[in-house]
């Protein structure tokens, strides 16, 4: 297995898993086993799902090429859960390695069915995610060459072959590693799954917003239900004064107990600024709905919890929105959420195995209310424009952030533990400087980025001051792309 282009050459980014397998995949007649490392549900959804269907799409992971996909989960404190399920779905005939079982992989080379799949005599293993050292030490204890995707960093340049998302990477990298071909540009693996079309390399049906109800619509209207919504709303809405807001509370536990509460509670903020400024005749204000996308490891369930005080203690602590689910409006809808003060917003799934392909809903979007992680950059790529928010009031949740003697100490059990993650987590934000891919790539401020003691009416108004101006609105699509 080796990576067969010189060095800089610019290749697809779904080339990041063919590139170490080359072109004599099968050839010694026993076939090649392809491994994806990874560790979060972003990485696994933006990230191995379009490499493992490039490779299927070139016919380097079929029976005729003897080649089996296998995915590797690591571990990482953010991780939904969901994760094993959703690598099924990529690996050939259930080949996952769950996390909980990666170091008796490493060490054994066996666990919970492995002991009874093994692994071939050539293989490639590809990391998209998660920490280098682990893939470089797989490949190691299996004999495999290693390659890595890299975004920001190649750490081990004389143990693996790099595959790197921009020629400013590979100034970084040694000479020699250079010069033997171990190290090339292929891509933004961001921008190859999102111009694809979907996450998994297939097509997915278009996806229509104005079918979905507005934000202060009773259960069952929709924006064609012309007489209904004047009721509703006051005026009959079409399609041409309604704005689409989505909201991006993300996939990981600890981000959905404070995101979703404040974004419906900003949501709930954002309603009457835009009811004020219809009521001043100001001819840019517009109706809104809200919708929620699901993503793929996330569940109804875990939302439900999360938006509720009795389940969620930061939104009793914190005052921000409670809401309730109802049924949905219409088959586009998983279900509806709405706030005690009234607003609903549709949640729909974030996948394309679940009736809508979350780029299809993201491109559908005036704005998106969106956390920090994966979302930004995707949603970068599309030109979607975004606000993107870090409330800081309960930095004890994220326990994952810091490594070595500082995420012992995080994980302290009980206010003791709380307490150096909030300080850990602070000290952290302090020196990460921007959070938003978009404004990481570009080395300044593309979109509204609002980390802090953030209060819901905040949020609303700056997200309010783009949708009231279209100029402005119009003027950062162009800016992302």
């Amino acid at each position: 297995a080796g990576a067969g282009a010189s060095a800089g050459s610019r290749r697809d980014g779904a080339d990041v898993g063919a590139a170490g397998v080359g072109t004599e995949v099968g050839a010694d007649g026993d076939g090649v086993d392809v491994v994806l490392i990874t560790n979060g549900p972003g990485e696994l959804t933006s990230w191995v799902q379009p490499v493992a269907a490039a490779l299927r799409a070139r016919g380097c992971a079929d029976a005729a090429a003897r080649t089996r996909v296998s995915v590797v989960l690591t571990p990482c404190p953010h991780a939904s859960g969901a994760e094993p399920e959703a690598a099924m779905r990529i690996a050939d005939s259930g080949r996952v390695c769950v996390a909980g079982d990666f170091f008796r992989l490493l060490l054994f080379l066996r666990g919970a069915g492995w002991r009874r799949w093994g692994f071939r005599r050539r293989g490639v293993v590809v990391f998209l995610g998660g920490d280098q050292l682990h893939a470089v030490l797989l490949a190691w204890r299996l004999g495999y060459a290693c390659v890595i995707y890299a975004e920001e960093e190649a750490r081990w340049p004389r143990l693996a072959r790099y595959a790197l998302r921009s020629p400013e990477l590979l100034v970084k990298v040694p000479q020699n590693a250079r010069e033997r071909g171990s190290a090339r540009v292929v891509g933004d693996l961001f921008a190859d799954a999102v111009r694809g079309g979907s996450a998994d390399g297939s097509a997915g049906a278009k996806f229509d917003a104005s079918v979905l109800p507005l934000a202060n619509a009773r259960a069952g209207v929709t924006d064609t239900d012309a007489p209904a919504v004047a009721d509703a709303v006051g005026h009959v809405n079409s399609d041409a004064n309604v704005l689409t807001v989505g909201l991006l509370p993300g996939s990981k536990l600890a981000k959905l107990l404070i995101a979703v509460p404040f974004m419906l509670a900003t949501a709930d903020a954002l309603v009457k600024i835009l009811a004020l400024a219809s009521a001043g005749d100001n001819a840019a204000s517009r109706n809104v709905r809200f919708v929620l996308p699901l993503a793929p490891t996330a569940d109804v369930d875990t939302l439900a919890r999360c938006a509720r005080a009795e389940s969620n203690e930061y939104v009793r602590r914190l005052g921000w929105a409670e809401a309730d689910l109802e049924d949905p409006a219409g088959e586009l809808e998983v279900c509806a959420i709405r706030t005690r003060a009234g607003t609903r917003a549709s949640v729909v799934r974030a996948s394309l195995h679940r009736h809508a392909a979350p780029y299809e809903v993201y491109t559908e979007c005036d704005l998106v209310l969106t956390t920090i992680g994966t979302n930004t950059a995707e949603l970068g790529v599309l030109g979607v424009p975004m606000v993107v928010v870090l409330p800081t009031q309960a930095l004890e949740v994220f326990k994952g952030g810091a490594g070595g003697i500082a995420g012992l100490l995080c994980r302290l059990p009980g206010a003791l533990g709380d307490f150096f993650t909030r300080r850990v987590n602070a000290a952290l934000l302090a020196a990460a400087g921007a959070l938003a891919w978009p404004n990481r790539w570009a080395g300044r401020e593309v979109v509204p980025e609002l980390v802090g003691a953030l209060t819901p009416e905040t949020v609303a108004r700056a997200c309010a001051s783009l949708l009231l101006e279209p100029a402005r609105l119009r003027a950062m699509p162009a800016e992302l792309r």
